[in-house]
């Protein structure tokens, strides 16, 4: 093994894991141009794929320098636990991954949970939704619909504290006990809708 191929092992295989990476070489001996291909190139092709779909779609919604520290993080974890022999065996049947991976990516961006916490919410509104949705329990939405969203959640409060002021008036005439009693049911319901609208108005989620 030549000296670029040992810096390579030494690199991407610190620890106990040099000696499957060296292993993985061995039917490459003699023969640079196939080391690097199989050893390098192919399983950081996977690597690359792989940390896109993870930090694309756990992170739908945030910039693009967040998405790369995450990829940078994720592949520095793979080389630091020893996990690299595991995808030079991956990247062995590269072709299968690519399919796997593409797959994958087709699935959490087309195949996206349907609706957003009251129905408004399309597939198209979320890219990667189950994914963000299995791990963090929400799902993205487009900047503009959160914000048509939230404007629609305002006008609807506006309305629904207007009925709950003309209800107070109401009851404040009604005389008897019973009369005072229902306005009071009906002002308990408005104010658990107020209550819903708020958080919807929070998460940007549709009001009906």
């Amino acid at each position: 093994m030549n000296g670029i191929m040992e810096l390579l092992v030494n690199l991407l295989c610190p620890g106990g894991a040099a000696y499957e990476c060296e292993k993985f070489l061995y039917p490459y001996e003699g023969n640079t141009v196939l080391q690097l291909l199989w050893f390098a190139f192919f399983p950081i092709i996977f690597i690359i794929l792989l940390t896109y779909l993870l930090a694309n779609g756990v992170v739908q919604s945030t910039g693009v320098k967040i998405k790369t520290l995450i990829g940078i993080a994720i592949i520095m974890l793979v080389i630091i636990q020893g996990w690299y022999p595991y995808v030079l065996w991956a990247s062995k049947v590269w072709w299968l991954s690519v399919v796997i991976l593409g797959s994958l990516y087709m699935f959490t961006h087309k195949m996206g949970v349907k609706g957003g916490g009251g129905g408004g919410g399309t597939a198209g509104e979320s890219k990667a939704g189950w994914m963000r949705t299995a791990l963090l329990g929400t799902q993205p939405l487009d900047p503009r619909i959160m914000a048509a969203n939230r404007k629609l959640c305002e006008m609807r409060g506006k309305v629904l504290a207007a009925q709950m002021k003309d209800l107070e008036m109401e009851r404040g005439k009604s005389g008897s006990d019973r009369e005072k009693a229902e306005y009071a049911g009906q002002l308990a319901d408005l104010h658990l809708k107020m209550r819903e609208l708020e958080l919807r108005k929070k998460r940007g989620l549709s009001p009906d």
